[in-house]
C-alpha cells in the first residue's frame, strides 16, 4: 500500500484503492502488528457516502440531446429495448451509450489508458475495463489504434510474436499407409504403468493406431514401438508429419 502511487497498476484490486485515495494528501507508513495494539479510528466500522462526478457527463448529455434518434443501429436498439434513456444518459445493455462522433472517446482512452488509473496495460485489459463500463460501435477498433500509437504501452507490452505465415494445406494421399502423421498425448493419468499415448494417423484413410508409452519415453523407445506396431503391419511410410518434438528431430530418429 505504501508504495501504491509509485508503480504501475495492473490489477482490479490496485485500481480500486488507487481511485480511492487519489482525493487525498497523507502519507502511507507500515506500523509492524506488534506495534499496533491500540484500535485507532481506521479499525473501526464506520459509514460513508462518496458521491462522484466526471466533468464530461454534462458534456455526454449535451450530445446526446442533439442525436436524433434515426440511426438504422439506434433506432433498432430503442426497439429491441437494448437502449434506454434514463435521467438524460443512453445506456445499452446496461453500459453507458457514446455517440459515434462524441469528442469523449478519446478523454475516456486517455483515462483508461495514459492515467495512474489505466497504467498502460496494453491492449486486452484497456478495451476489457472499457467494456465493463461504456458501449460505442467500433470501440476495439479505436482502442487497438490508440494502443499502438502510445509510446509507453509499445515499450512495456509490446507483442513478441512473429506473424503468422500463410497456411500451407498437405498435398492429399494416392494410398494408404504412404503418408502419416504422428504425435503425442501427455500428461493422462497413470494406467498400467503408462502415461503417454503415441498417435499415429494415416492422413488419407484416417485409420489410427494408439500406443502406450511411460513418461520417460525415449527416442529409441519410440522408434521400437513404430517399427513393431506399425512398419510390421503397413510398411514404411513415404512421408511423416508431425511437431518439432525433440523425439522427431533427434538424429537417431532421421537416422532411423
Amino acid at each position: 500500500m505504501k508504495e501504491l502511487q509509485s508503480q504501475v497498476i495492473q490489477t482490479p484490486e490496485q485500481q480500486a484503492w488507487l481511485a480511492k485515495l487519489l482525493g487525498y494528501d497523507f502519507p502511507i507508513e507500515y506500523k509492524a502488528g506488534t506495534d499496533n495494539q491500540g484500535a485507532d479510528g481506521l479499525s473501526r466500522a464506520f459509514m460513508s457516502i462518496t458521491a462522484l462526478t466526471s466533468s464530461w457527463i454534462p458534456i455526454l448529455q449535451q450530445e446526446l440531446q442533439h442525436l436524433k434518434p434515426f440511426d438504422e443501429f439506434i433506432a433498432a436498439e430503442l426497439k429491441t429495448g437494448h437502449l434506454t434513456i434514463r435521467k438524460g444518459l443512453w445506456f445499452w445493455k446496461d453500459k453507458l451509450f457514446i455517440p459515434a462522433n462524441s469528442a469523449i472517446k478519446k478523454q475516456l482512452l486517455q483515462e483508461f489508458c495514459d492515467s495512474l488509473l489505466g497504467g498502460h496495460c496494453g491492449y486486452q485489459k484497456t478495451l476489457a475495463r472499457l467494456l465493463a463500463q461504456f458501449f460505442w460501435k467500433n470501440m476495439a477498433n479505436m482502442v487497438k489504434a490508440y494502443i499502438r500509437a502510445c509510446s509507453i504501452c509499445q515499450q512495456a507490452k509490446y507483442n513478441n510474436l512473429p506473424p503468422a505465415g500463410l497456411l500451407q494445406p498437405l498435398p492429399i494421399p494416392n494410398k494408404i499407409w504412404h503418408d502419416i502423421a504422428m504425435d503425442f498425448i501427455t500428461g493422462l493419468p497413470l494406467s498400467h504403468g503408462y502415461s503417454v499415448i503415441l498417435v499415429i494417423i494415416d492422413r488419407l484413410s484416417k485409420f489410427a493406431h494408439f500406443l502406450p508409452l511411460q513418461t520417460d519415453f525415449s527416442t529409441p523407445k519410440v522408434v521400437d514401438v513404430f517399427i513393431k506396431e506399425v512398419v510390421s503391419i503397413h510398411g514404411i511410410p513415404q512421408t511423416i508429419v508431425s511437431d518439432r518434438d525433440k523425439v522427431f528431430t533427434s538424429k537417431f530418429w532421421e537416422q532411423i
